[in-house]
């Protein structure tokens, strides 16, 4: 099975020691999978990453069962995207249906939860993709808005700077594409405010 080895680690993490409810729930690609910090970095906030590493949205709607509604959670944060689009704009309407049917399924399983879709980051090593990246980002945000369930939250306008270029410090050296240790810090202090419980 496809991220076999991935999702084993999951099951063995639950098994010593299953989340406790009133989650603030962590699904997506390899930008939150790599975020080794996240735990600590939204302490004493209660959270739980499930991120796996080069996913897209048809396959976290495909394996939503052992990623998501086995959980019980008060909001979810949701990163897909980077791995979609692409240099195929023609997918952001595939993608979107994609995302309405994983929305559906997770409102059925816990209506009072809040759903957050994180824009598309524009990367270094992915700059060619920005204006997809963009376009996609508003079509996703134009959608987030019809359902108070529903938030759009902006994390790429902070990784650039006034000019809308990428800030490169914020992103890892290596690859391009996943932020820095600073670039999740960025993250971190975007996402706060947006955990429950929520902060007045």
């Amino acid at each position: 099975m496809l991220y076999k080895n991935q999702f084993k680690k999951f099951d063995i993490e639950d098994q010593k020691s299953f989340p406790e409810d009133d989650l603030n729930l962590f699904v997506g690609s390899s930008t939150f999978r790599r975020w080794t910090n996240l735990q600590e970095d939204f302490l004493p906030k209660k959270t739980l990453n499930r991120g796996f590493g080069g996913s897209t949205m048809e396959q976290l709607l495909m394996f939503n069962e052992q990623l998501i509604t086995k959980y019980k959670f008060k909001k979810i944060f949701i990163y897909e995207g980077d791995n979609d689009v692409g240099r195929k704009p023609e997918k952001i309407p595939i993608i979107l249906e994609q995302f309405k049917k994983l929305v559906a399924i997770i409102h059925e399983h816990q209506p009072e939860a809040q759903i957050n879709y994180l824009s598309i980051k524009c990367s270094p090593f992915r700059e060619k993709n920005c204006e997809n990246y963009k376009n996609s980002n508003i079509v996703f945000k134009n959608y987030c808005e019809t359902e108070k369930y529903l938030n759009f939250i902006d994390i790429t306008k902070a990784l650039t700077d006034e000019n809308g270029e990428i800030i490169r410090e914020f992103f890892n050296e290596k690859d391009g594409i996943h932020p820095s240790e600073k670039g999740y810090k960025i993250l971190a202090k975007i996402l706060m405010p947006h955990l429950y419980p929520v902060e007045n």
